[in-house]
């Protein structure tokens, strides 16, 4: 049902103008025979370029299924000719790969532009150029920027053979907006590629590069130039501008020039000529009705509601927010959540629009009624979780995914004696948002967001280095509990049920500290990704027959530690990180150097201690094997399932796995096994990873472990967002089991735990306890 829907709403994708994605250079395959026919006497084959031809006229209308069947012709035509010149397949992949991609068929697509990179390295510059760069978006998608960089380096070098000044700025572009150089710096370099446009053909490949230098150019913090260099860069923004509008007015593309007029009212607007930014977004939205390019509208009304706002008209700025909503609601299935130059959809379309509604809308309730409030603070809150549920969905690769959530109604789910807890982070100030079973409320700190976000950085290092924390946690404190601590003793409130903002899911809320006490020593914490409750309600019947599974892995030598992905081994060897070829395997010198990194000596000590206090099976070292573990987990005879050993986790469930002993078990295989009708009718009351392996600062955990377990119906998980000394996590374990086994509710064994550390001398540094986070059912 779902891959059905997901075609139908692809046809609709013929409504998107490629333009929405901003990309920067189309590289239109077929633009590249003349070049390639000179290269190889091959590409005289028509059928070929007829197919490829055809595909990409399909793929310029947003017609990406239909597209892909040309370019799947072609290849399957190709594969059958073993004579056929590599140029010729190449094209054919280079072509195919890039719609895999905007498909989001990420594997796949990998594959083939791999392929065709590796083909065209020697003699086929312009192809291996082209290549580069769409393995540099893929690379920028997953969020790897340092591979992104590597492929794009090389493309331009390819770029620079071939001599063709679009690719070549194309290419500069996106090296430019990767680069760490200063702005001052970066501004020069684009004034640079200003002066290259002059002798460009007027088309459009043209126009797109000049629509991407304006934008990035505008990207740029006016204040962090010097005077003379933005005048200099306004000046050129602002002469590029009116060449495309130009170009555009000739063409008669009402789409593009809406996008010329938003990049001409965003100058204007940093200029402080508000009033004229209005005039040339309304020309700008009537284009984009015009062309029916909701997308884009919903951009363009959210700009409308930004300018009024700076005009002091808050009640229009509302309206203009709503219509943006709406826009951008109308096309909630049809919107990629990634862009062609690896741009996130969330954060450039999804997050800035439902994020500014929800700003004008606390606003708007200022002074207002009891009741009022109350709906607007549950409209607030709806359009906050479309932002989760965008980064849910960004994580699992897919709408799809995350479909078959069917969530209870937070609004009326029984708290008890908890309350929801919700930080919105805004350009000026913080709301926090508190639900309890007796009334909804919010509280206003006027801290802008960034100081926030400052603090909230400096308390993450510290903490997952062990380094002094309390002058961050302090700050953290005073901002988001105190002007709510009062009110939540009134209501009597034992647990937090802490759903953080997308910028604050890497730290521990536990931690935050008041000068004497850690947050934990007051109230027992569950942290959520999203307000997707599942079986709150219900717990599994424990029965004297049940059993707790524990997998561990306290020696990794077995054969899963050669099918690493190589950027992995890389950071746990210490070794440089990796520019190319994500899929190439530990190799064999690294070898007992892994198996010593990845060795967890405390585990079997720990589940020695653990599965001594219930019935239990064990599959310690070679015993725990992906086929075994998944078999036991799918049974559905296990009340809880522990599992002691390295889960990695990346910037989707892909890149996400927990090492077995004979292979990676990927998030979606675990997912599978734990969605089985036997799971789904008598589900996993608790699921525990005890060693969690994330980078500095990724909050991927609570997204991956945790979101896997609510989309499938465990009851609870516990992670960790950092690893920790095993000796730490052995002591938490054991606490916390402590609790769980005399029927404690979760929330108040895993608070039990964490103040029996902060109590040890051993173990006091929120760096041993404060890590480890309950998701779920806290009961």
């Amino acid at each position: 049902m779902c891959q059905s829907l997901f075609k139908s709403e692809l046809k609709k994708l013929k409504l998107l103008n490629l333009a929405l994605m901003s990309v920067l250079f189309l590289g239109n395959v077929t633009q590249s025979y003349a070049a390639l026919e000179s290269e190889t006497e091959n590409l005289s084959v028509n059928d070929y370029k007829t197919l490829l031809a055809e595909g990409e006229s399909l793929r310029s209308t947003g017609n990406l299924l239909d597209a892909q069947k040309k370019f799947d012709l072609a290849k399957q035509l190709a594969d059958k000719s073993p004579s056929l010149e590599s140029a010729v397949l190449a094209a054919i992949e280079t072509a195919s790969g890039y719609n895999l991609f905007l498909l989001n068929r990420k594997e796949a697509a990998e594959k083939q532009l791999l392929d065709a990179y590796q083909k065209t390295a020697e003699g086929l510059p312009y192809l291996h150029a082209l290549a580069g760069e769409y393995l540099g978006n893929m690379a920028q998608s997953d969020g790897d920027v340092a591979e992104a960089a590597g492929y794009y380096s090389e493309a331009l070098k390819a770029a620079k053979v071939t001599n063709d000044q679009a690719l070549q700025i194309s290419l500069e572009l996106l090296n430019i907006n990767l680069s760490d150089q200063s702005n001052e710096i970066k501004a020069h370099s684009l004034l640079s590629i200003a002066k290259r446009f002059q002798p460009l053909a007027d088309d459009f490949v043209k126009a797109k590069l000049q629509l991407a230098f304006s934008q990035d150019a505008l990207g740029l913090d006016k204040n962090s130039l010097q005077s003379e260099t933005w005048a200099l860069l306004n000046g050129a923004v602002y002469e590029t501008l009116n060449s495309l509008l130009a170009y555009t007015l000739n063409q008669g593309q009402e789409r593009f020039r809406a996008e010329s007029y938003a990049s001409m009212a965003h100058l204007y607007r940093i200029n402080a000529k508000n009033a004229d930014a209005l005039i040339l977004t309304d020309k700008a939205i009537e284009l984009a009705t015009q062309s029916k390019a909701k997308e884009l509208l919903a951009q363009l009304y959210a700009q409308k509601g930004d300018l009024l706002r700076l005009q002091g008209d808050n009640v229009n700025a509302l309206a203009a927010y709503e219509l943006a909503v709406h826009e951008l609601f109308d096309i909630r299935a049809d919107l990629p959540l990634t862009m062609p130059d690896g741009r996130s959809s969330i954060n450039v379309m999804i997050d800035p629009i439902h994020r500014g509604y929800a700003d004008l809308l606390l606003k708007s309730a200022d002074g207002k009624d009891e009741e009022t409030v109350r709906t607007i603070l549950y409209k607030v809150v709806g359009n906050m979780e479309v932002i989760k549920e965008a980064d849910m969905q960004d994580f699992f690769l897919g709408k799809c995914a995350i479909n078959a959530i069917k969530p209870l109604d937070w609004k009326t789910t029984p708290l008890q004696d908890a309350a929801i807890f919700y930080p919105i982070l805004l350009p000026d100030r913080v709301e926090v948002v508190i639900k309890t079973d007796q009334e909804i409320f919010r509280r206003t700190i006027n801290v802008p967001a960034g100081e926030v976000k400052e603090q909230i950085q400096l308390f993450g290092q510290a903490l997952q280095n062990g380094k002094p924390f309390r002058k961050s946690a302090e700050k953290l404190y005073e901002w988001l509990l105190k002007p709510v601590l009062s009110q939540l003793e009134n209501d009597q409130v034992k647990t937090l049920v802490y759903v953080p903002d997308r910028d604050m899911r890497a730290i521990p809320f536990a931690a935050f500290n008041d000068g004497k006490h850690f947050v934990v020593e007051e109230f027992g914490v569950v942290t959520m990704p999203s307000l997707a409750f599942q079986n709150l309600q219900h717990l599994r019947e424990v029965s004297a027959a049940s059993q707790e599974l524990f997998a561990g892995l306290s020696v990794a030598d077995g054969p899963s530690i050669d099918k690493l992905p190589k950027k992995v081994v890389a950071e746990i060897t210490n070794s440089e990180s990796p520019s190319k070829n994500r899929s190439v395997i530990a190799s064999r010198p690294q070898r007992g150097i892994l198996a010593e990194n990845l060795s967890l000596p405390s585990v079997e000590k720990e589940i020695d201690v653990l599965s001594a206090q219930q019935s239990s099976k064990i599959l310690m070292n070679s015993q725990f094997t992906s086929s075994s573990f998944k078999s036991y987990l799918e049974s559905g005879d296990f009340e809880k399932v522990h599992i002691a050993s390295h889960g990695f986790f990346g910037n989707n469930a892909k890149d996400s796995f927990i090492l077995a002993y004979d292979e990676i078990l990927s998030l979606e295989d675990l997912q599978t096994s734990l969605s089985v009708n036997k799971l789904q009718d008598s589900p996993i009351s608790l699921l525990t990873l005890s060693a969690c392996e994330t980078a500095q600062g990724n909050d991927r955990m609570l997204l991956g472990f945790s979101g896997m377990a609510i989309k499938s119906n465990v009851q609870s998980a516990l992670g960790s967002l950092w690893p920790i000394d095993d000796e730490g996590a052995m002591e938490f374990m054991t606490l916390f089991y402590q609790g769980v086994n005399k029927s404690m509710a979760k929330a108040q064994a895993l608070q039990q735990a964490q103040v029996a550390m902060i109590k040890s001398p051993k173990f006091k540094h929120p760096y041993y306890w404060s890590p480890f986070i309950l998701t779920g059912n806290w009961r």
